[in-house]
Formats: C-alpha cells, sequence, structure tokens
C-alpha cells in the first residue's frame, strides 16, 4: 500500500492532463492559477502576432484560440469536477 499512497502523493493535475492529452510526462508543474495561465498565455500569444502584424483583427482571435491554453486548462478542470462526480457517487451508495 505504500507503493499507491506514494504514487498518489507525487500525482498533480498538470500531470494528469498532459498524458492523457499528450501521452508524455510534464517535465514543469506550474503554481500559477488556471486564470494566470490563461492570461499569460494570451497576451504572449498577442504580442507575438501583433509583432508580425500591424492591427488587432478576427485573425488574431483565431489565432490566440488556437495556441492558447485554453485546453489544458478545461481539461484539467473537467479531471477534478470528474473525481469529484466520482466521490459524490461513492459516498451517497447505500
Amino acid at each position: 500500500m505504500n507503493f499507491v499512497s506514494g504514487i498518489l502523493k507525487r500525482a498533480n493535475i498538470q500531470q494528469i492532463r498532459e498524458f492523457l492529452n499528450n501521452g508524455v510526462d510534464l517535465s514543469e508543474i506550474s503554481d500559477a492559477s488556471c486564470e494566470k495561465r490563461i492570461n499569460d498565455s494570451w497576451n504572449t500569444a498577442k504580442r507575438i502576432f501583433l509583432s508580425r502584424f500591424s492591427e488587432e483583427s478576427e485573425e488574431l482571435n483565431e489565432f490566440l484560440l488556437a495556441v492558447s491554453e485554453y485546453g489544458d486548462v478545461y481539461m484539467e478542470v473537467g479531471i477534478k469536477a470528474g473525481f469529484q462526480l466520482a466521490a459524490d457517487f461513492q459516498s451517497n451508495r447505500p
């Protein structure tokens, strides 16, 4: 049982998300909130895009959505919600 508890202590939702999405281990775990990670990703992509194009446009919005961390963050939220639902169902079983 120590083996399993050791795995659970090391488990991180970002690592689980990375494995489910990409099949690989995550080398760096971010301590930033989901909101901060999304905003940082958005701002970086916007800065890079605007350095190459002169003005904001619909194309900018499409680009930012394509390169942002939305998918990663929402996958993590979904995993957490799924675990919570499973725990709730398990605790309400007769």
